[in-house]
Order: structure tokens, then sequence, then C-alpha cells
């Protein structure tokens, strides 16, 4: 079922997740690691600051960036998505806004943790090339769908985008 190749990927993450946001990340990726049986291996690194080095970074290397609730970037994004986005996913950029995510959380009545574990997952697939698929129950449904564990559909999916995607895939470690 899963494409001969192991991607290892290194990933940028903002400084300015708290603790607490970096733990949930840390799961999201264990998740994808354990749910891929280490096919998907990703390594958040927080280091990028903003500065002029890491903002020329971010335009070529996957990075994981933290935005408040009201910065110009989440409200254009709302505009072009014409709808309130929690996250999204622009290669090689990953957006998380914690603050709209727990809002979401909350009107769901669904725990925080969950819900961002989550949207953590479903972005970082985002960023391996991953589609939405028609499944409510998985990972990578478009609505929010609060579940941790990858469908037949996730997995499909999975295999789909790494197939097209030589670029992240090692194809010289096969392991079974």
């Amino acid at each position: 079922m899963w494409p001969l190749c192991l991607v290892a990927l290194l990933i940028h993450g903002d400084v300015a997740f708290d603790q607490h946001e970096r733990a949930l990340i840390q799961t999201g990726v264990d998740l994808l690691a354990i749910e891929t049986e280490q096919r998907i291996r990703l390594t958040v690194r927080y280091d990028y600051d903003g500065g002029p080095a890491a903002l020329r970074r971010a335009l070529i290397e996957p990075t994981l960036l933290r935005l408040g609730w009201l910065d110009p970037k989440v409200a254009l994004a709302d505009r072009l998505m014409r709808v309130h986005v929690v996250a999204w996913t622009t290669q090689p950029r990953i957006f998380l806004i914690p603050e709209r995510i727990a809002a979401s959380s909350v009107h769901a009545g669904t725990p925080f943790d969950l819900v961002y574990t989550h949207v953590v997952m479903h972005e970082l697939l985002h960023e391996l090339g991953v589609d939405h698929v028609p499944d409510p129950r998985a990972v990578m449904w478009l609505n929010a769908s609060p579940t941790l564990w990858l469908t037949d559909w996730d997995r499909v999916a999975i295999h789909n985008a790494l197939d097209s995607r030589a670029d992240v895939c090692d194809t010289h470690v096969l392991g079974d």
C-alpha cells in the first residue's frame, strides 16, 4: 500500500509557538510517523525568528508559522478562501492560528488538544502534497473532523501524493 519511499523532512518552526503548542505539534508529527509505518518522518526545528535569513529560507524550505488572530495575512486568507480559516498551507509555508483553533474547538465542543493536533496533521500532509479526501472520518477531510487516525482514503491520498513527489522521497531507504 505504501510507496517505496521514505519521507524525511526538516520543517522550520516559528519560535513564537509556546511549549504546549510545540508538544501538540510533536504529537501530530509522531502520529503521522506511526500511522504511515514510519514512511513519513518529520522533524520540526524551532528556528524561525522572522529575521531576514529566516524570511528568505521560508520562501524555499518548509516552515511552520504561528499567526495571531488579527494578522493581516489571516484576513486575506479569509477573503480568498471565503471561510473563517484556522490554518492553511501555501507550500512551503504552513500557517496556524491557535486562537481560531481554540475558538473552533469550543464551538464544536471538542477538546482543544485534539483539534489542534488534527489541524497540524492535516496541514503537514498538505505540505507533502496530499489533497482533501471525500471521507468525513479522514484526517484529510475538507471540514474539521477531529480525528487523529488515518483512514483508507487518507492512505490512498498519501500514496498518490508521495508517488509524485520525488523531491521529498528518499528512494535509497526502502525498508518494509
